[in-house]
This record gives structure tokens, sequence and C-alpha cells, in this order.
């Protein structure tokens, strides 16, 4: 037996022990990872999930962060990613989903097939995070099939009209008053910016609490939403895109803490009706005929 041959199949046999080795290793993971979804969550509660989920990290956290295989969880309030080694949890609220895409490299690092990259808001501001994963189109739907079933609420218009005129009508208080409440006392398109009204419904009344987060002059504002009657905050976003001849605006309602089931003022019907009415029945006719 020739030499040559001898080191091939000590290679080949090396190779199969190094695979049965990791086989096995994997197996214990898959196991763990599934005891602990199962001690984390009822099925009932799962939307989607998946165990082998490759960890690219968070953007802002650059290259050096720990990355690795786990689970990855969709529910309907949450994207979590449980790292199996060492174990580790990242959970994103689906309100705080800003967008997904598909690039095929992150944080440094490139691969042949398209990642599952989620961008989102933080407390510190927006950040991305990615995975390898098996059909991460698939994920995106079902992820946007959640999040527009969950409390967040995205209406769009088109206006015959400058950006700027647009911006006018959401943001001067003389004009706020021709389309959107008539009682708001004051507004100012100022990030910390605070301002409260009553609106009367039925039997019922809801003293509104607005405060602006942030603003980009003829492009974006955004403000806190709460009730002083009733626990629970949203954040509305308004968004402007120059189309040339025409503006469209994209206004996004987003639940941050739940308000009370059981009003009807809360319902996602009442409030999508809510800002239809406003923004493509009031504001859209204000603009045409002013």
């Amino acid at each position: 037996m020739s030499t040559s041959f001898m080191i091939f199949s000590l290679v080949v046999i090396g190779l199969i022990f190094l695979f049965t080795i990791l086989k096995i290793v994997f197996s214990g993971v898959q196991k763990k990872l599934e005891k602990i979804i199962n001690e984390k969550f009822e099925k009932r509660d799962m939307i989607a999930v998946t165990t082998r989920a490759i960890f690219f990290g968070i953007g802002s956290r650059g290259n050096s962060q720990i990355k690795g295989n786990g689970a990855l969880i969709l529910t309907k309030k949450s994207l979590l990613f449980i790292r199996a080694v060492p174990k580790k949890e990242f959970a994103i609220p689906i309100n705080s989903i800003i967008a997904i895409s598909f690039p095929k490299s992150f944080n440094g690092k490139s691969v042949y097939a398209p990642l599952l990259c989620v961008k989102f808001e933080s407390a510190a501001g927006e950040d991305t995070i990615g995975w390898a994963l098996r059909d991460p189109q698939n994920w995106k739907r079902i992820i946007e099939e959640t999040m527009k079933n969950n409390d967040t609420i995205i209406v769009e218009e088109t206006f015959n009209v400058s950006a700027s005129e647009v911006w006018n009508a959401i943001t001067n208080i003389d004009e706020m008053k021709h389309w959107y409440f008539e009682n708001i006392p004051d507004f100012k398109p100022t990030p910390g910016f605070e301002t409260e009204f009553s609106v009367k419904s039925e039997s019922r009344n809801f003293l509104h609490k607005w405060k602006i987060t942030k603003v980009i002059t003829d492009k974006l504002i955004e403000y806190n939403w709460q009730y002083e009657e009733y626990p629970g905050k949203a954040t509305v976003i308004f968004e402007l895109f120059d189309e040339g001849t025409s503006t469209r605006l994209k206004l996004t309602n987003k639940v941050v803490e739940n308000f009370p089931e059981e009003i009807p003022e809360f319902s996602a019907e009442s409030c999508q009706a809510g800002w239809d009415y406003f923004i493509k029945g009031n504001l859209k006719k204000y603009l045409e005929n002013k």
C-alpha cells in the first residue's frame, strides 16, 4: 500500500470523524433550542420559527461582536432571536420594525445568498440586525403580514401640490384646524413641543396629549400620542415624498404600548377609519380647494 494512499485514507477517516462530531454537536444545539422554545412559548403564540438561523449581528455594534447559530421566532408582538452559544436573546418589537431587505453582505461579511436584514427603531435610534436562513423572502412576507395585523396603521395619499404646501397643512396651526382637530390650542413643529386638547366621543372624554419627537422640515414629523384617561401610547409619523408635480404623504400610526381593548375607539378598525377620514378625506379636500 502506497504512502500517498494511506495519507488519503487517514484524511478521509478524519473528515468523517469530524463531520460525525459536528453532527452530534449540532443535534445537541438543536435540541437545546427546541427545549428553550417549548418552555418559553405556547405553539399557538408562534407565527413562524426556525432553529437554523445564523446570526450576523447588529449593525451598530460592528463586526467584532459574537455571531453564531440560533433560533428565530416570530410572534404577534415581537421578532425574537435566541443565540445558542453563548446564550443571548435579542427581541425586536414588531411595532419598531421599519423595513426589511436582502443584502449579500452585513457588518463587513459577504455571503453568496441573500440575508434577512431587519431595520428597526431602538431607544438609541435606527439600527439593523441580520441573519442567514432558508427562504428569507418568505420570512419577509410573514413579518410584513404580522406588522399589518399588529396595530400599525399606514395610510398613503398623493396630493397635486408641492411638499412645502403639504408640510404647512400638517404643521401650521391655522391650516391644521381646517382639516384636523378644530380645537388644537397650539402646534409648533419643534422637537420637545407638547400640546393637549379634549375630544368627546359618545359619553367618553379623550384628553389628547401630543409630544413632538422628530422633525425634518418638508420631509417628516413624528410625535407621541397618548390620552390622560387611558393607558397606552402610539407614535404618529407623517412622511412626505416629493414626486415632481405632486407630493405623496405616508402616515404611520404605530402602537407602542397597548390601549384598552374594551374601548371601541381604540380598535384597529376605528383607527384606520379615523386616519382615512383625515388624510384621504379632509386633507385631500382642503388642499385641492385651497
